[in-house]
């Protein structure tokens, strides 16, 4: 079994969050069918969104020393559950001779098979909005987008930064499920947890709609890539 190296800490509950989704995805009946893991639980990384729309510290250069890590440390290949992180993926692969999981990747291709055809509406930091991140994957796959106003947007900010800061989570999580709702009226077929933050407080269930989480979606191709099975 291969051991999965994980670069937490982008916001500090999510490296928990993929821990506990690692195990409820991996099928085991004793502790030792359960995955190797080695975690870089690093929330010194700078703020993404800032780093690309506000002039804030670039991430790169603690993204990738975060990775050489863990590729030090043994893995074998690298999970990184931040969504906007990914802007810097081809930087950070071409950096290190570890494979680098692509969470988006996989995401889009979700959201295809749980509701074939369907618009997406997408919730996530407005770094990963603006740099398109999953505009041209889901306009690959043939999808719609619906992505929340400049209204709804700083709302869904706001949220995420109350749950990094681990205060107002209930308002946090109100707010993102109404925001989704707007995009369900809007045409959205299926939401897609595009921020791993909101994956504290959102849960498939919660909506009229399908919500694919992008942070389930990566705790399952980390299991299945363990144990080398790429289907």
């Amino acid at each position: 079994m291969k051991t999965c190296g994980i670069l937490g800490g982008m916001g500090v509950d999510v490296t928990g969050e993929m821990i506990r989704r690692i195990l409820d995805a991996t099928e085991a009946k004793r502790e030792q069918d359960h995955l190797p893991l080695l975690i870089n639980h690093n929330p010194r990384i700078p703020d993404r969104t800032a780093a690309l729309l506000g002039g804030g510290e670039d991430a790169l250069p603690a993204l990738t020393a975060s990775v050489a890590v863990l590729a030090r440390a043994g893995a074998d290949f690298i999970a990184i559950p931040c969504n906007t992180a990914h802007y810097y993926y081809d930087a950070i692969q071409a950096a290190t001779p570890v494979p680098v999981l692509h969470m988006l990747k996989a995401s889009v291709s979700q959201c295809a098979v749980v509701q074939p055809g369907a618009a997406v509406g997408l919730l996530a930091t407005t770094g990963t909005v603006r740099t398109g991140l999953y505009q041209g994957l889901l306009a690959d796959a043939g999808l719609a987008l619906h992505v929340p106003d400049e209204a709804d947007q700083d709302r869904v900010m706001a949220g995420i930064e109350a749950i990094k800061s681990r205060h107002g989570l209930k308002a946090a999580r109100r707010d993102m499920l109404a925001v989704a709702a707007r995009l369900i009226s809007a045409g959205a077929g299926v939401i897609l947890v595009g921020c791993t933050d909101i994956s504290v407080v959102v849960r498939d269930g919660d909506l009229a709609v399908p919500a694919v989480d992008a942070l389930s979606v990566l705790a399952e191709l980390i299991v299945r890539t363990a144990r080398e099975d790429p289907s």
